[in-house]
């Protein structure tokens, strides 16, 4: 679990007295434990992880027991969720330029 990046950069954030998601929207990868106990709370990108696992372990079973592809390769597409949070927001309109 790696929890400065997104800790990090709610701080430097804070430190400049932009606002989120007023300011700008901040999006992290991977739900850690606290991303929805914080403020605000984390929008996040939800990896598959137990499904990356078992896509691994049967790549590596595949390869030991030689039913490997014969260039040693196979696609995996696994789907991520997305969190939506209070971390993020719509865009807000600009006036128009003069």
């Amino acid at each position: 679990m790696v929890a400065a990046p997104p800790l990090g950069l709610l701080r430097a954030i804070s430190d400049r007295a932009l606002g989120v998601p007023d300011a700008l929207s901040v999006v992290a990868v991977d739900d850690l434990p606290f991303s929805s106990i914080i403020r605000p709370s984390l929008t996040v990108v939800m990896q598959p992880s137990a499904a990356i696992a078992q896509a691994a372990v049967s790549g590596l079973l595949g390869r030991i027991g030689d039913r490997a592809p014969a260039d040693g390769t196979k696609a995996v597409v696994l789907e991520p969720r997305l969190a939506v949070r209070d971390s993020t927001a719509a865009p807000r309109r600009q006036p128009p330029k003069r």
